[in-house]
């Protein structure tokens, strides 16, 4: 990393200036802040100091200096601590935050760095052994400190002494797994606190015994950081010097395209209609044998009505909130009339309006504010819309894409290169000059019938379906591909069900399809990884709305085969990149096979993701737990980071239930948690947010402990809504409303010949050890199906 001159000539200057009593640092933490444009941090080592060595011993006029010294910590009171210390340039405005320390050695600092979020900088050290109780109640301050950060940035630099995790193999583990190393609850729990709070860990640099102890954990800043090479004070080899450079850059957008959109919402429906129960469609289409030319007519008679009687709307993103009205527009105009004329002229009249202006404009856009949160919480279950909207835009999920793409060999920022560089692609994943589909497929299909009497030209589809189903439609959907609206389709259900019907049974009799409702507008939505990377997105089709052994092995290798021909034929092609092999065994030697796509060698993995759930070969499901614990850890940090102005709980738990406990209990009957430690952590999480409601409602003083909390708020445990689901699923399966008899016939009942004294087991394993075994109590069973029938 390369310093500014003036950082260099700070840090020069600045180990003239403390000489010799710079030593005393030999082991603690300091910052150093002291470029305008780039936040630059100095982190050295536990500082030793006491009450009798001042700051300005340290550190001349130009800092700000902030310190914890050496003492006996709260937690233990027999033995003194290293102290810790921050020193800041006095261009940036910091204030100690001395209500935000725990008992632990740490230090909390904000700083004003000129952009629109200050940051939040906590200096700690943790003496080792890290005890859980020490580790436990830094984690809970912190916590509660988050509750303050709505507005801040947050760094925590610090010597944890938590050398046992591998932070590199987290990092290459990419949320898949969890090195073996790191098992223990301790760090565990750690883990989870840094999910929870949106912290990444950026320091990769070793000590003398190649472990990390000095951690930078940062919240939405991105982090350089490398080994220091200046140092201020005597290098200990256990943590070596780190330099790291906090920058935070907002992406910038692609500006979109002003476009003319119809507004279905206001058209005249009473005229469209009248105008349609005109048409004649039976004698238009008369003789007309091509699906394709009869749709043709239908959306030219379409469009004719729609240009006549929808008016009208340009669309383009405002770049005001939501929460923006009129009457705050004027003011910010005003405001900024003012401040222009008295930064000009120095007029002390103009300086006077200003600040009538600026508390005006503060109290209206508080009011403003609320209002608009007040209006989205009460309409949380008539107009989600509006409410997920707000929530979409908090977590940063604003549908805009970076101002300039690449695909990975040139790059643009015009619009139009940007859209053919996606179709570029987006298309590269099928050959078009291959014979396609339509031939190979579709003679393929029907194949399957010519010795039966079924055939699509005997089905025949009625009005009166059409028109239930045309008013089923979702009328918050957009249009698709036809820019047909569905509100469109709804309010004009019964006279469109006449032309409909005519297309949809010629389409049926002919077997042809189409071809406008082949076509799909594709919306690329980012995966992962770099956003300014064309290949780290997807598609997203809109559709228009118009309606154990070698013999195993062999086997398996000539269905692989039979695959990519099926491929071949249809004109797609299979990136192999993207494909791998797992075996399933519980075994030490499991017979391993080396299966071939296209002469290239399949790369065998530990674990797999399908369809969201990650397998790993031993069917422990730990891989899958651990990363969704992080995911939902981060979600529950987010709600409650940006839930401070809602006044319902209601509003907290419904955000907690769609974002969070949706990730936990996500396919949950499959990878369900067999061990106490896991399902702790996974109820852990429900624990965190009932803290904050409860304090949020001012009655956690009043209600305390989880399970009282539980019964006050009425919410059910984790654990036990993941057993609700298991019962749900095993009654589908016994009851035959999921038809899997496979399934079925592994479940053993015992049926008694008359009820039971004592309960008994209504399922009974198999004596063997199975991958799933679901036992439950006869009791249980019938007080859960009387349930289900009342």
């Amino acid at each position: 990393m390369k310093f500014s001159s003036e950082l260099m000539m700070s840090l020069s200057e600045l180990g003239e200036a403390t000489g010799s009593v710079m030593n005393k640092i030999s082991y603690g933490n300091l910052i150093l802040l002291a470029s305008s444009k780039i936040l630059e941090v100095k982190k050295c080592y536990k500082t030793w100091l006491k009450e009798d060595v001042v700051s300005s011993e340290l550190f001349d006029i130009r800092y700000n200096v902030f310190r914890r010294d050496r003492q006996k910590s709260g937690l233990n009171l027999k033995k003194e601590g290293g102290g810790v210390l921050i020193a800041v340039s006095k261009k940036f405005t910091a204030t100690a935050m001395r209500n935000w320390q725990s008992e632990c050695e740490d230090l909390w600092v904000t700083v004003d760095i000129g952009t629109s979020s200050s940051i939040a900088i906590c200096v700690a050290y943790l003496p080792p052994p890290v005890q859980k109780q020490t580790l436990k109640h830094f984690m809970d301050n912190f916590n509660s400190v988050t509750e303050k950060l709505n507005k801040y940035h947050s760094i925590v630099i610090g010597d944890f002494n938590m050398g046992s995790i591998d932070w590199t193999q987290l990092q290459v583990a990419a949320d898949l797994t969890v090195p073996s190393s790191t098992h223990s609850i301790l760090f565990k729990d750690f883990l989870d606190f840094t999910h929870l709070n949106n912290l990444e860990q950026y320091n990769t640099v070793y000590n003398v015994n190649n472990k990390i102890l000095d951690l930078v954990l940062a919240d939405q800043l991105f982090c350089q950081v490398t080994e220091a090479t200046v140092s201020l004070s005597k290098i200990d080899p256990h943590h070596p010097p780190l330099d790291i450079v906090l920058e935070y850059h907002p992406d910038k957008a692609l500006k979109p395209n002003k476009i003319i959109r119809y507004n279905y919402y206001k058209a005249n429906y009473e005229n469209i209609n009248s105008e349609l129960g005109k048409i004649n469609w039976q004698e238009l289409f008369k003789n007309i044998m091509d699906p394709n030319q009869m749709l043709d007519i239908f959306y030219e008679r379409i469009d004719r009505l729609i240009k006549l009687f929808v008016p009208t709307t340009t669309k383009s993103n405002s770049s005001k909130p939501p929460w923006f009205n009129k009457t705050l527009k004027r003011c910010i105009r005003e405001k900024s009339k003012y401040a222009k004329r008295y930064y000009k002229y120095k007029n002390p009249m103009d300086k006077i309006s200003l600040q009538l202006c600026s508390k005006r404009y503060n109290k209206i856009s508080k009011e403003c504010y609320n209002s608009y949160i007040n209006y989205i919480e009460e309409k949380i279950t008539t107009q989600p819309k509006c409410f997920w909207s707000y929530m979409k835009a908090k977590r940063g999920g604003n549908g805009t894409y970076p101002k300039t793409m690449s695909n990975g060999e040139s790059s643009t920022d015009n619009g139009d290169d940007i859209c053919n560089m996606f179709a570029s692609y987006f298309q590269s994943v099928y050959s078009p000059n291959t014979k396609l589909g339509s031939e190979v497929s579709t003679s393929a299909f029907l194949s399957r019938f010519k010795n039966t009497s079924d055939s699509f030209s005997n089905i025949k589809i009625d009005m009166d379906a059409i028109i239930t189903y045309l008013k089923k439609l979702d009328r918050s959907k957009g249009a698709g591909s036809d820019d047909l609206s569905p509100i469109f389709l709804i309010m004009c259900a019964d006279e469109l069900a006449v032309p409909l019907s005519l297309i949809f049974n010629l389409s049926l009799s002919t077997g042809i399809f189409p071809e406008k409702w082949k076509l799909a507008k594709f919306v690329p939505i980012h995966k992962s990884d770099a956003k300014d990377i064309v290949s780290n997105y997807r598609p997203i089709a809109i559709l228009p709305v118009l309606v154990d052994s070698e013999r195993d092995a062999l086997l398996l290798q000539s269905d692989i085969n039979e695959l990519l021909d099926w491929f071949k034929n249809n004109g797609m092609e299979l990136n192999i990149n993207k494909c791998s092999q797992i075996t399933f065994t519980r075994k030490n030697k499991p017979y391993v096979y080396n299966y071939l796509i296209s002469g290239s060698l399949l790369n065998v993995v530990d674990t797999i993701k399908d369809l969201g759930v990650i397998i790993d070969r031993k069917l422990t499901f730990i891989p899958h737990i651990d990363t969704i614990i992080k995911k939902a850890s981060k979600s529950l940090g987010f709600i409650i980071r940006n839930t401070k102005s809602f006044l319902k709980t209601e509003t907290k738990v419904f955000l907690f239930n769609s974002l969070v406990r949706s990730l936990l209990e996500y396919c949950c009957v499959v990878w369900r948690p067999h061990y106490a430690v896991h399902s702790l952590r996974i109820e852990r999480l429900q624990k965190r947010l009932l803290y904050h409601v409860a304090h949020s409602a001012g009655v956690a003083k009043r209600i305390k402990g989880y399970a009282t909390r539980l019964d006050y708020f009425k919410i059910k445990t984790l654990e036990s809504r993941r057993k609700i689901l298991d019962l749900l699923l095993l009654s589908k399966i016994l009851n035959g409303c999921i038809n899997c008899p496979d399934l079925l016939s592994k479940f053993k009942l015992r049926v008694p010949a008359r009820y039971p004294r004592n309960p008994i087991n209504l399922l009974s394993p198999p004596s063997v050890k199975p991958y799933l075994a679901l036992t439950l109590q006869f009791q249980d069973f019938v007080s859960f199906t009387t349930n289900m029938l009342k």
